[in-house]
């Protein structure tokens, strides 16, 4: 059984947005300390056609200048701005939340994606699906686990299957999604206990 419990893996939500939606380095599930205001920047709004983050909507959005938005997120000693207000990152960590956590969110960040030429690529020719992390097989009572990359191979009809349960049930149904095709296509009774990074490439 898939792990319900994210408190386990909190970083999961958001590599699992990540692989599914093409916002490598989003974050949805903020936690203490400094913001990480690109990574809320990607999961709340994506990239342009172009690859660059997307600031433009991010502007409008949250009722700024692109500019602003553009100085949140430049390196330093380029009239660089630490992180926004705090009404302000409030509301950018609600959107970036919002994206993963809702079934409106997940809808348009995949939609999104399913335009880009990789988005094409993988619903008509499939692709491989890549996880690295804590996970291995469970029988007998005895457990397998250990640090680890595998790769899952998927059809067509499995990208959609992936897509239809993260846009359904987001990172959860996912997760279930993944361990059932695991089970049936890798090795019976495997088990992602933590996810350290995951990716989707084209065939």
């Amino acid at each position: 059984m898939a792990r319900k419990d994210t408190n386990k893996d909190p970083g999961r939500r958001s590599k699992i947005f990540g692989a599914l939606t093409g916002r490598s380095g989003a974050l949805v599930s903020p936690g203490r300390g400094a913001p990480d205001v690109r990574g809320l920047l990607i999961a709340a709004y994506g990239f342009t056609k172009r690859g660059g983050l997307n600031t433009a909507d991010a502007a409008k959005d949250l009722g700024v200048t692109q500019r602003t938005v553009q100085r949140w997120v430049a390196t330093e000693g380029h009239q660089r701005i630490g992180k926004p207000k705090a009404d302000t990152l409030q509301k950018l960590a609600k959107k970036s939340r919002q994206a993963a956590t809702t079934q409106r969110g997940r809808k348009a960040a995949l939609a999104s994606f399913r335009a880009t030429s990789k988005g094409k690529a993988l619903a008509n020719r499939g692709g491989h699906l890549r996880v690295r992390g804590h996970q291995g097989p469970s029988a007998a009572g005895k457990t397998y686990k250990r640090d680890r990359q595998i790769q899952l191979e998927l059809t067509p009809a499995d990208v959609e299957a992936m897509w239809s349960a993260f846009e359904q049930n987001g990172d959860e149904g996912v997760s279930k999604w993944m361990t059932n095709h695991a089970d049936e296509q890798y090795v019976a009774g495997w088990e992602f206990e933590r996810i350290d990074e995951m990716g989707i490439d084209r065939p």
